[in-house]
């Protein structure tokens, strides 16, 4: 069989159509392949940060257990110590505890009437929440956070630090400079004096300033309530020891913690995964409260 010169170059143009539509298919194929395989391995390597980050969170609870006394927590016992990179195979992991008693409880701002139609400023707390806004040179937040807890149906305080950014008002900038100092909590009634910043203890007190507080922290840990208040009291020069029992009572300051706070991050391979879990200690039982994770894109 024989082919002219015109048939010849029509058969030559479909032959390379067809094998360039089998290498497209091909190399689609491969790509798929590689796809899938890349989908494999991260899933896999997800997988094992994941389980590195249960791992993290199994030594804290032993830990928080192996405290030999509980009645008292500092800044110098195993579990605030910082957890360093540790090289695992594929990636590293590594994260800290905060004491979340270290911080200001947002909600002791708000009091809310019996009918639970109208919140306004605790005024025990007002102040606290004033100087805090001050020593960090931001604006004042008390009014704006008392609107919107009004505006709300039901009124109710906030259930976590991150509604702060829904008040109008607040900026971005200022929430992210006082959200290390917060807490938003029903239950956390106490700061713990042995671990809180000066800027906490400073807003403790209108009398209080960032100096004192440091000089009460240049005593910790204090051992008991009593010998707090005793340091609390020589800061204050002006207070007698009687004014500062009131004022200092175990309502509002402790030595001791129950929330504690992991933040953990595992880095295998490509996969980065970020996890905060937080803890309730109560005696030698340690639950997790709550859990939350984080894919980490870089």
């Amino acid at each position: 069989m024989s082919y002219n010169k015109n048939e010849k170059g029509v058969v030559l143009v479909s032959v390379l159509i067809i094998v360039a539509m089998i290498s497209l298919a091909v190399s689609l194929m491969w790509q798929q392949q590689a796809f899938n395989l890349s989908s494999t391995k991260n899933m896999v390597h997800t997988n094992q940060a994941v389980n590195y980050l249960y791992s993290i969170e199994t030594w804290v609870k032993t830990i928080l257990k192996k405290d030999e006394d509980i009645a008292v927590d500092h800044l110098e016992e195993d579990w605030a110590t910082i957890i360093p990179p540790i090289e695992v195979p594929n990636g590293k992991i590594y994260g800290k505890i905060v004491d979340m008693q270290a911080r200001f409880n947002i909600n002791h701002l708000i009091a809310i009437n019996k009918d639970s139609t109208q919140a306004y400023l605790n005024p025990d707390y007002k102040y606290c929440l004033d100087e805090l806004n001050t020593s960090l040179e931001q604006d004042f937040m008390g009014d704006f956070i008392l609107e919107h807890i009004n505006q709300r149906r039901p009124i109710e305080r906030f259930k976590h630090l991150s509604q702060l950014k829904q008040v109008e008002g607040i900026q971005w900038k200022d929430y992210l400079k006082i959200k290390p100092y917060l807490i938003a909590s029903d239950t956390i009634k106490t700061v713990n004096i042995n671990t809180a910043s000066p800027e906490v203890i400073a807003c403790l007190h209108s009398d209080l300033s960032v100096s004192s507080a440091q000089d009460i922290m240049g005593q910790r840990p204090f051992n008991s309530l009593g010998e707090a208040q005793s340091a609390i009291h020589h800061a204050l020069g002006g207070q007698t020891l009687k004014q500062v029992q009131d004022v200092f009572n175990e309502n509002l300051i402790s030595v001791n913690s129950q929330y504690f706070l992991l933040t953990s991050n595992a880095q295998i391979a490509s996969s980065h995964i970020k996890a905060k879990t937080l803890f309730h200690r109560n005696g030698k039982l340690v639950n997790v409260v709550s859990r939350t994770y984080e894919q980490v894109l870089e």
